[in-house]
């Protein structure tokens, strides 16, 4: 492998005393694997939501007791995928902040002390900590309150069928026309 090949070293980029072409590699064993991690939760959220659906189009999804329970825990997939992902990018990247032109090692900043970053991911953390504990507390809330009650034999109708129902003008429960105590069709009847 050339040393001046510009994927390995860009921009004419020299390599320091002590550098090997190793230390221009990103991690890929660790991206690969997070980036699949992403990928897979979010094929597995697709699938259980066809599942959701045939099971709700068929009237039995509240009584499907083992897909409720999935359906709980599969709450917190979505921000897990979210975070693989962007560790992927970011871990992905290295070991450069900007390809080519600046190294993370390089990037660091004058302005800002060691001390203020820190304080600032403590805090962070600890707001974040807390919107984690109110989460929990809101999420456990709606789990315990329930789906709500179920009728005891729901009407089935198709949309089509009731939209047509809907659509009549002489319908009780017209969208296409205001009923109301006051209102009459004649208005020689209306002063």
């Amino acid at each position: 492998v050339a040393l001046d090949d510009p994927a390995i070293l860009p921009g004419g980029h020299e390599m320091g005393p002590g550098e090997r072409l190793e230390d221009y590699w990103p991690p890929v064993n660790l991206t690969f694997q997070l980036y699949h991690l992403m990928v897979a939760l979010g094929s597995l959220f697709i699938v259980l939501s066809i599942v959701g659906l045939i099971y709700q189009w068929r009237g039995t999804l509240y009584r499907t007791r083992w897909l409720l329970w999935i359906l709980v825990f599969a709450v917190v997939g979505p921000m897990v995928a979210n975070q693989a992902g962007w560790a992927a990018a970011e871990v992905g990247r290295q070991p450069w902040i900007v390809y080519g032109m600046l190294k993370t090692a390089d990037a660091t900043s004058k302005a800002v002390s060691a001390q203020e970053v820190l304080t600032s991911l403590v805090l962070f953390g600890i707001i974040y900590f807390l919107l984690l504990l109110v989460w929990i507390f809101v999420m456990d809330a709606k789990i315990r309150q329930g789906p709500g009650e179920l009728p005891e034999h729901p009407a089935v109708e198709g949309w089509l069928t009731a939209a047509a129902r809907r659509s009549d003008p002489g319908a009780a429960d017209s969208m296409t026309d205001v009923r109301g105590p006051s209102r009459t069709d004649d208005p020689a009847q209306e002063s």
